[in-house]
């Protein structure tokens, strides 16, 4: 709960500090950093671009339905994208597709899911550009306020 609370207030501050409209601020990350993003995403208060999570899984699982609730679905429009490579030994890869399941089809998100063959714990210059791809999709369907677009990324 520290973690969320830290991002939280990261995008807080891009708000506050930098007039960025939260629905102009992307948040995401690798692994563990990716875990926190998704909850995160899920749970904050304010309306965000996207939320993404590489090579990771949905960290409280079995309770993000009631802090979900407490957010109350601000984010239920906003476009995910979960990446994870099939031969991820530190992440399973089956954690990746059950996160991706749990949050579309449980929790009613829209969830771009892709799966990158061979690849273990970590990245790949196909999954950098399908990411930096959505990335602009996301950016671009959003109507430009006072600030630039944010990319608040965290990771292990």
């Amino acid at each position: 709960m520290k973690s969320r609370t830290l991002l939280t207030s990261l995008v807080e501050s891009e708000i506050r500090e930098h007039k960025i409209p939260s629905e102009r601020i992307i948040i995401g990350g690798f692994s563990q950093g990716g875990a926190i993003s998704l909850f995160t995403g899920l749970t904050i208060k304010q309306k965000l671009a996207g939320i993404f999570g590489l090579s990771c899984y949905l960290v409280l699982h079995d309770r993000v339905p009631e802090y979900v609730k407490e957010a109350n679905k601000v984010n239920q429009a906003t476009p995910f994208f979960i990446a994870h490579g099939d031969a991820d030994q530190v992440c399973q890869y089956e954690w990746g597709v059950e996160t991706a399941r749990v949050i579309e089809k449980d929790l009613g998100h829209k969830v771009e899911f892709k799966t990158y063959p061979g690849l273990p714990h970590s990245a790949a210059m196909e999954e950098i550009d399908d990411l930096e791809k959505w990335i602009t999709k996301c950016l671009d369907a959003k109507p430009t306020g006072q600030g630039e677009a944010s990319a608040g990324t965290s990771g292990t």
